[in-house]
């Protein structure tokens, strides 16, 4: 686990965000924006009265909240794809397609906190975790992209030599917000459950390890004990044979500034040495959120460098 930074603001090139990625004109169909229904409407308002942290299993899950599944996204391998001029642009063309996908409900990219790392690309420097309804039925990624076919047709391009796992994931079990919702729940009803810049740890392992011991082995029982904890949640893979990683916990912290991001680091650090390499903990930055009909990736890319530039140019003025 490398050494944490929150003194630098994530370095994009603005001359990249503000340039809009080399496009593969793909037939977008199903684009009439997504409404919310009325039953979805009232799922809304259903809550989980919980008091703290208290572990809630899917069991306890499916009546309160609609179905649904999250791919949790992970670049192994950050090289350029032959049709874009570098990685990012390959991952926000396909951020950007699967806002179109029907069951599509919002998407939360996230960038490692280790400076060094992300100017190298270093894997697993970026993460996107997206949640789309589905019901139980679905079981494979080309199974939810049948509405939308483009989606995978432009993963194909987007991380064209690259190794990479979209992994299809159902939420097991959860260490909820003070709402008593799950960031699962929440993301289905087109909420974030962190906000940008808000601190989010991801622990994966290659094992299929039980979910019901998920606190022990992947350290979210200690990391919950922690003052800047906000939730936390373990997935499992839908078929976990297909997946290199069957379990992904992911847990949300307050914003950058606010954590003590060298406790945090050690913490991490412990957790990886305690499970004789069998996982491995990443913490990542919130960077950007895309919703269904908000503006497009882009577009959101740009704002974010201009925001982080001015943020820089400001501290070094002050300085």
């Amino acid at each position: 686990m490398r050494a944490l930074s929150n003194n630098n603001p994530l370095k994009f090139s603005l001359e990249f965000a503000c340039r809009r990625a080399q496009r593969i004109r793909l037939t977008l169909s199903n684009s009439i924006p997504l409404k919310f229904s009325l039953e979805f409407a009232c799922r809304r308002a259903q809550r989980i009265r919980l008091r703290g942290h208290q572990w809630i299993a899917r069991s306890q899950l499916t009546s309160t909240a609609p179905e649904g599944v999250a791919v949790v996204h992970m670049y192994e391998n950050l090289t350029k794809p032959e049709l874009f001029d570098s990685f990012l642009e390959g991952l926000t063309h396909v951020a950007e397609v699967a806002r179109y996908h029907p069951d599509f409900r919002i998407a939360n990219i996230h960038t490692c906190l280790d400076q060094e790392a992300l100017d190298q690309c270093a894997p697993f420097s970026y993460l996107n975790f997206t949640a789309f309804a589905a019901s139980s039925d679905v079981t494979t990624l080309e199974q939810l992209s049948d509405p939308h076919k483009d989606w995978m047709t432009s993963m194909e391009f987007g991380h064209d030599g690259q190794t990479h796992h979209p992994l299809l994931m159902r939420e097991a079990a959860a260490l909820p917000d003070g709402s008593g919702r799950t960031p699962l729940q929440k993301a289905l009803c087109h909420e974030f459950s962190c906000e940008e810049d808000d601190v989010v740890v991801v622990i994966a392992t290659q094992q299929e390890l039980p979910v019901e011991a998920w606190e022990e082995w992947s350290g979210a029982g200690e990391l919950s004990r922690r003052e800047d904890f906000r939730s936390a949640a373990v997935y499992e893979a839908v078929d976990a044979a297909a997946s290199k990683y069957p379990r992904v916990v992911r847990a949300e912290f307050r914003a950058v500034g606010e954590v003590d991001l060298d406790t945090l680091a050690e913490q991490l650090r412990r957790i990886e040495d305690g499970s004789n390499g069998s996982l491995f903990a990443v913490a990542y930055r919130s960077l950007v959120h895309i919703t269904k009909e908000g503006q497009p990736v882009d577009i959101l890319f740009a704002e974010r460098a201009k925001r982080d530039q001015q943020q820089r140019q400001a501290t070094e003025a002050a300085e």
